[in-house]
């Protein structure tokens, strides 16, 4: 079977029900163990990956934010009540494009993060963050920057601070960057350039560890082949301890890789050709197994989601998305 575009998030809560949410012409639905819990029309636009976020708090409140592509990013704080909508930001729809929008509520704040572009930015997407602390909501630019394809951001949360990772273009060619969030001091650090090979870049997963390793999993091309990548890089307080490079795979096609931390383990997957490869590390991405066709996509197509989970079976995972049986 194959790769299906479709997309949807998955969240599990502490006591281990299973919510899924998707997203087709304009409506978003939420389902509990395939029981349709809500459906609302939000737009007369197509929605998908790149807008809409929704996520799970420690109180396994599902909440999310969705920008309806009419000139509004509408914030859900409960799904099971549809009159939690309400609308965080309005904008102008012909003059400002919206990509990405994403939300973490933490420590009884909020944080809103998307990519925003102007008509007189041209090429430049203004990476923008929104600290939302009850009434109050302070608005700062964490970066300006050129893109010739815009790919997705990842966000973690660690030790008082927030990492944002993202692409950013130096010498007309993509480049990984991080921002750093001091969640005490509510400061935004300087961007820090983590990649300087000069090669096209592609796709961002992230996961860590507890020793404040992030792996960071990215398509990069080379003489026209599209490698899986593996950036690991060590952080503490928004310094740089230590990096390195891993060549996963030197594939032909590597398209929406993925990176899963289990325990000391890391496993990456991604779609090759519509196939979904997989190979793992037992050594901290120090070095790969040899890629092969992940055994249950040979007979069933599957799609790639958010994932987020309470569970404590989950406890030792760290991923941003998950490929799935559809």
């Amino acid at each position: 079977m194959s790769f299906v575009r479709e997309y949807e998030t998955i969240l599990k809560k502490s006591n281990g029900s299973i919510y899924s949410i998707n997203y087709s012409n304009g409506s978003f639905s939420v389902y509990d163990d395939e029981k349709n819990i809500c459906n609302e029309k939000i737009t007369n636009e197509d929605l998908s990956f790149v807008d809409v976020w929704f996520d799970i708090d420690n109180k396994d409140n599902i909440y999310g934010i969705i920008n309806n592509k009419e000139g509004k990013i509408l914030y859900f704080n409960e799904l099971n009540n549809i009159k939690s909508k309400v609308s965080f930001y309005n904008y102008d729809k012909y003059k400002t494009l919206i990509k990405f929008p994403y939300i973490k509520n933490i420590n009884d704040e909020s944080h809103i993060i998307y990519y925003s572009m102007d008509a007189y930015d041209g090429n430049f997407f203004r990476l923008i963050h929104y600290n939302k602390i009850g009434d109050k909501i302070v608005k700062q630019e964490i970066d300006k920057i050129e893109c010739i394809i815009l790919s997705n951001f990842c966000v973690e949360f660690t030790n008082d601070m927030m990492y944002v990772f993202y692409f950013k273009i130096v010498d007309q060619l993509e480049e990984i960057f991080v921002s750093c969030y001091d969640l005490k001091s509510k400061v935004w650090g300087n961007p820090i350039q983590l990649t300087s090979t000069n090669k096209q870049k592609v796709y961002l997963s992230l996961a860590k560890d507890n020793e404040n390793n992030f792996f960071v999993t990215y398509s990069e091309n080379n003489d026209s082949k599209y490698y899986c990548m593996c950036l690991k890089v060590n952080i503490f307080e928004g310094k740089i301890v230590n990096k390195n490079i891993k060549v996963v795979n030197e594939c032909v096609e590597c398209t929406f890789p993925q990176v899963i931390r289990e325990g000391d383990s890391l496993y990456i997957q991604w779609v090759e050709y519509g196939k979904l490869i997989e190979c793992f590390s037992k050594d901290s991405g120090e070095s790969f197994s040899k890629g092969i066709i992940y055994s249950k996509s040979i007979d069933s197509d599957f799609i790639r989601c958010n994932y987020g989970s309470n569970n404590l079976e989950d406890k030792n995972l760290s991923l941003t998305t998950v490929f799935l049986e559809y």
